[in-house]
């Protein structure tokens, strides 16, 4: 009798299991259904797509399915869908957990609903033109680790709800029309790895406490005012690129904390003073660019250090005196150099080229003398040149080895070996 009981018990069981996974994935099938056919223009390739056709949603294109049959991910990349989420009932997907519909043409908003998707942890609508404002019901996804809206049309300012996400890793608002918010509403992002807002109108301040950042990308603003000294706290980061903005004052010398950095862009601001030392500390360095700025003085020796330097750009400043001798001997893999539109003088230092790597190389515009390097002569990738408004001395072309890669107009001893 009781053998009967568990029997029909668990057979009842799995009878309303069954029809609850058959009642949710036709909720989930007739969801996507309906926004698929609200598109203007429904691509062929969603003719997966049909409420008939619902016993296994994962054979939907660009559909996944957990174990238990529910929808877990969404991921329609670079089709061309040109049109919006209005009709998409973000509700239908209780399991979602990745929502991918970047490179897609979509317009309008973000929409609020996307605050129902209560397991979401990755979310990726970048390169759409979306032109509305970041809805605050996102703050509600507390379990989000990835977000990108890199590339819209986004306006306004980043909701103060989303410092509710705790756990999310990467942030990229970059390439948008996004606004200074009021940080003082935003405290840490403790696991936060990369933040980007590149190409957008910020002006002011930055939040704090991101100790966990790798990458940070500011490029492309209108901040000002000086680099604030708390960089230095940033210890994880592998990128920091803060060009094109409008931040003057000093390199701060607490950079030198930032033992990780491998590419430091500050290129387009209004910085002065001189190239800190400390520079050379970062042994793991691979860019460097200081361009388009003031900075004055000498170029420091430490610089010569750097083992993975790969570009090495100062040109247009007011840099001034001879460059470190060990310059390069160091760094056989630079292939890129610019030290045009300076005040530099004396011999370039002999051991630039040693890697033989070199593929970009200007100079142009300073008081250089003497003759050029001797490694230049076995650079065969080189591919730009420029050297005039200098002082060196023997015929540059004289220099050169024979290389397929330059262009322009050349003497008739180019390639001449002495």
């Amino acid at each position: 009798m009781a053998i009967s009981f568990y029997t029909s018990f668990f057979f009842f069981l799995h009878i309303l299991l069954t029809t609850s996974t058959a009642v949710a994935s036709s909720a989930e099938a007739e969801a996507l259904v309906r926004w698929m056919n609200s598109l203007s223009s429904p691509p062929a390739f969603l003719d997966s797509w049909f409420v008939t056709n619902t016993t296994s949603l994962s054979t939907w294109t660009g559909i996944r399915c957990n174990n238990g049959g529910f929808i877990f991910e969404i991921r329609l990349t670079g089709q061309n869908l040109n049109d919006t989420l209005d009709k998409l009932l973000f509700s239908s997907f209780p399991n979602l957990t990745s929502f991918n519909l970047s490179g897609n043409g979509l317009r309008g908003s973000i929409l609020p609903g996307i605050g129902d998707l209560s397991g979401i942890t990755f979310l990726d609508l970048r390169n759409n033109p979306l032109d509305q404002a970041i809805p605050p019901q996102i703050g509600n996804r507390t379990h989000l680790q990835y977000i990108s809206f890199f590339n819209n049309n986004i306006p306004g300012e980043v909701p103060y709800q989303i410092c509710m996400l705790q756990k999310v890793q990467h942030l990229d608002f970059g390439s948008n029309f996004l606004e200074t918010p009021d940080w003082s509403k935003f405290p840490s992002f403790p696991l936060l790895q990369h933040l980007s807002f590149y190409y957008n109108s910020l002006t002011l301040g930055f939040p704090g406490l991101l100790t966990n950042l790798k990458s940070l990308l500011l490029y492309k603003n209108s901040f000002s005012g000086s680099i604030p000294q708390e960089i230095g706290n940033l210890r994880n980061l592998s990128f920091l690129d803060l060009g094109q903005n409008q931040f003057s004052g000093e390199i701060p010398p607490t950079i030198s904390r930032l033992t990780n950095l491998q590419r430091l862009n500050h290129y387009c601001n209004f910085l002065n003073g001189t190239i800190p030392p400390a520079v050379g500390d970062l042994m793991f360095l691979e860019i460097l660019d200081l361009s388009n700025n003031q900075l004055r003085g000498q170029v420091p020796e430490s610089i010569s250090s750097l083992r993975n330097l790969t570009k090495l750009s100062m040109f247009a400043n007011k840099l001034s005196g001879i460059l470190p001798q060990d310059l390069g001997k160091n760094s056989p893999r630079l292939t890129n150099i610019s030290f045009s539109n300076n005040s530099f003088y004396g011999e370039l230092p002999p051991g630039l080229c040693s890697g033989f790597a070199l593929d970009y190389f200007t100079a142009n515009k300073n008081r250089f003398s003497g003759p050029l390097p001797e490694c230049l002569k076995n650079c065969s990738r080189l591919r730009r040149v420029r050297l005039e408004d200098n002082q060196f001395s023997r015929n540059i072309s004289e220099a050169f080895g024979v290389t397929q890669n330059l262009r322009g107009q050349v003497t008739p001893k180019w390639g001449q070996l002495e």
